[in-house]
């Protein structure tokens, strides 16, 4: 059980950091926030549903369905996490050349050269890490134990 958690919610991990947006927008923003809430309201949600079937059903020992609701909130906000490092390290990153267009006018053109060349292999490496780091915060959530 706690690998195939693991293997899912890894595969869940680098498809979110991997694939979509770089960079949010204000209602991007609001959304990931809409959605950290709601797997925390969902955690507590499952935690109850599961305290209730056991104490009617004794289908399962209470310290494993705390550790399945644990882990599952656990594994959805490291997520949730991952991708949010991916979207503020874009963008400080876009807010610092942003900075360098606005007030240093005359060394942009040369910052804003170096940047296209580095910033494709920047964001590969930093998405490679940050890929690293998820599979290592989920094999501590679901197998760590």
């Amino acid at each position: 059980m706690s690998w195939l958690g693991f293997l899912i919610f890894l595969a869940i991990s680098l498809w979110y950091v991997w694939n979509g947006k770089d960079s949010f927008s204000k209602k991007d923003w609001f959304l990931f926030a809409a959605k950290v809430i709601g797997v925390l309201i969902g955690t507590a949600l499952f935690g109850r549903l599961m305290y209730n079937m056991i104490t009617s059903w004794h289908f399962m020992p209470m310290s494993d369905a705390k550790k399945l609701t644990a882990s599952l909130g656990g594994a959805c906000i490291a997520v949730l996490g991952s991708k949010f490092l991916i979207v503020a390290l874009c963008s400080i990153f876009s807010n610092i050349m942003g900075f360098h267009k606005e007030y240093n006018t005359q060394n942009y053109e040369k910052l804003s050269s170096f940047s296209k060349s580095v910033s494709p292999s920047l964001l590969l490496f930093v998405k490679c890490l940050v890929s690293a780091a998820s599979a290592l915060m989920l094999y501590g959530i679901w197998l760590g134990r």
